[in-house]
């Protein structure tokens, strides 16, 4: 399976999973949705650094990472 198609079904299966959980744990729903949107902020932070270091290594002015999040560069 290529990478294109393996991280939508990654996806789905995280998300498939988080269901899952949620309905398994019917009297817990409210502490098991707040984890998943801890991780999916993570996730999310995760992905931003990795577009902003690749940007960095394109653009070789964008020298900081408070740059590179924030687009200001000299």
């Amino acid at each position: 399976m290529s990478m294109a198609l393996s991280i939508p079904a990654i996806e789905a299966a995280t998300f498939t999973m988080g269901c899952a959980l949620i309905h398994a744990q019917r009297r817990h729903a409210e502490r098991i949705t707040g984890l998943l949107m801890v991780m999916l902020y993570a996730a999310a932070m995760v992905l931003a650094l990795e577009w902003s270091l690749q940007r960095a290594v394109a653009e070789p002015r964008v020298i900081d990472l408070s740059a590179a999040f924030t687009g200001i560069s000299e």
